[in-house]
């Protein structure tokens, strides 16, 4: 299991409003989910994080795909 913070929630929603923020989350959440594979899962803990189930995998392996992750973004 992995938290994904989203750092820039706050300020985006700040100054562009609520609904800038809701799309920034679900804008997030989609890219994350095309580059997971089809048995992981992403879901919402609260407005500016996002958790993600990763199935079947190690710690290395985990480490490997979040940095991924990271790193596309």
């Amino acid at each position: 299991f992995a938290v994904v913070e989203l750092d820039t929630f706050d300020e985006v929603t700040r100054i562009h409003g609520d609904e800038a923020g809701l799309q920034l989350h679900k804008h997030v959440a989609t890219l994350i989910k095309q580059r997971l594979r089809s048995d992981d899962t992403i879901g919402t803990l609260n407005f500016n994080t996002l958790g993600v189930i990763l199935m079947e995998t190690t710690g290395e392996s985990a480490r490997m795909v979040l940095n991924r992750l990271r790193w596309s973004m």
